[in-house]
């Protein structure tokens, strides 16, 4: 019995180790046409009978820092870079609608765009009716693999203006 509870912590004690590998690891920003995915997007939307959809700075900075924050820890996960919803917030995106499709170990984006509109989900997400904006983001890990993610987002409308009236009373 001891036998096995020293084995079982040992194996536990390795798996701990690896899962943190990489966990301190760089990312390489490599850069990606904004004008090209917009081109690649939009004809697939079009092909489908949608509008377009625009590029964005702040969902790009999004995009890009769940790319660089996944190829650090060389983890494809939408959660590696926080929670979906806190990371369009602090990015300072107003979203009425968002989504997120995110890949690994293709080498263009002419590669990923492809296998995002054959794979339902992803699919779905290019064509959300809702998303008006996107931004897209890419980084290369110490492992080689290029990690992708692209945002795709509707902003909230604007605040309305608040007009305070104050009459002024006269005696008179």
């Amino acid at each position: 019995m001891r036998l096995r509870l020293a084995a079982a912590f040992l194996s536990l004690a390795l798996l701990a180790g690896c899962m943190s590998l990489g966990a301190s690891g760089s990312a390489e920003h490599v850069a990606v046409s904004a004008g090209e995915t917009a081109r690649l997007v939009n004809a697939f939307r079009d092909a489908n009978g949608l509008g377009p959809v625009a590029v964005d700075a702040a969902l790009t900075r999004i995009a890009e820092h769940q790319a660089e924050a996944m190829a650090a820890r060389e983890t494809m996960s939408h959660t590696v870079g926080g929670q979906f919803p806190s990371r369009i917030r602090e990015g300072g995106y107003r979203a009425a609608a968002a989504a997120e499709n995110i890949a690994a170990g293709f080498r263009t984006l002419g590669e990923v765009i492809p296998v995002w509109e054959a794979s339902p989900g992803h699919r779905a997400n290019l064509l959300n009716t809702r998303v008006t904006e996107f931004g897209i983001g890419a980084a290369r890990g110490e492992d080689g693999r290029i990690y992708w993610a692209i945002v795709l987002a509707q902003p909230l409308p604007p605040r309305p203006l608040t007009a305070i009236i104050v009459d002024a009373l006269t005696p008179g």
